[in-house]
């Protein structure tokens, strides 16, 4: 069985395909990875470029899906690996270590939820990294997403849960909370960077639709006097969060400045962390 298991879905994104490719097969121990390439039917060339790395692919299939979640489920059900990372067309690995990284690192096997630093980027350029969470509550899942492309996830967790097909663009968030909050399962975070995400994809360019998606996860999972509680302690979270959305989409010189204040700032915290951590080891 191969250490992680990548799956790379694609729909007519050629160029990010090629790209996402050749940052994964310069992994340093591509030998524990298996790859898997689910792509929808693309006509601008994308199948080309999936014979041309052939050599490297576990597993490939080129037919039209119902959305990203369905060709995200099918990648899964066809993936072997101990765990399982998403790296789709236009996203990028941080760097060629990142598989070695996390197979050496003490939290490899031990947790079922390992989320690391993504490097946000826009057309290429660097925005900011953002950290995960040291610890994940309610409160945190309310007003926070796991970075999907950051994240390994232990396969065995999908074995009764797959994604939300009917979802958009929330879906792996909602997994997340499912499985973390009201299924108990272990998670940690990781102190190493892990992916090179564009945030012009569908996702990031529909946070309205996300957050509504992610709303309606918590509701449904939770008892409703608990969820009225919940919204009654964050009632102003959303009026924020409409707010914050506005300003980082506007795409000013302003929040291109503190996106390096926020990363600068955080410097500190993150290597007091990092010592705890490693004392607690």
């Amino acid at each position: 069985m191969k250490k992680v298991s990548i799956i790379t879905i694609n729909l007519n994104n050629a160029a990010g395909l090629r790209a996402t490719a050749e940052s994964i097969v310069s992994q340093s121990c591509y030998n524990e990875i298996e790859w898997i390439v689910i792509d929808g039917a693309s006509t601008d060339g994308s199948v080309e470029v999936i014979h041309d790395f052939a050599p490297y692919i576990h597993y490939w299939v080129s037919e039209k899906d119902s959305g990203i979640y369905h060709a995200m489920n099918k990648g899964i059900l066809a993936a072997h690996g101990e765990y399982v990372l998403f790296r789709n067309s236009g996203d990028l690995m941080s760097n060629n270590r990142v598989i070695e990284q996390f197979i050496e690192h003490p939290a490899y096997g031990k947790f079922d939820h390992c989320s690391g630093i993504t490097e946000n980027m826009r057309h290429g350029k660097w925005l900011y990294d953002f950290y995960p969470a040291e610890e994940l509550t309610l409160k945190a899942f309310y007003g926070w997403s796991m970075p999907h492309a950051s994240t390994f996830t232990k396969r065995s967790r999908f074995e009764n849960h797959l994604y939300d097909q009917g979802m958009k663009i929330c879906a792996d968030n909602v997994f997340y909370f499912e499985d973390i909050i009201m299924r108990n399962a272990s998670y940690t975070a990781l102190d190493f960077k892990i992916c090179k995400f564009e945030t012009t994809g569908v996702s990031s360019c529909n946070p309205k639709i996300g957050i509504a998606e992610r709303d309606y996860g918590v509701e449904k999972n939770l008892p409703p006097r608990i969820y009225k509680d919940l919204c009654f302690l964050f009632c102003n979270l959303k009026r924020r969060e409409q707010k914050l959305m506005h300003f980082v989409w506007s795409r000013t010189w302003e929040y291109k400045i503190l996106c390096y204040m926020a990363t600068v700032l955080s410097i500190p915290r993150r290597i007091l962390n990092y010592l705890r951590r490693t004392r607690n080891r």
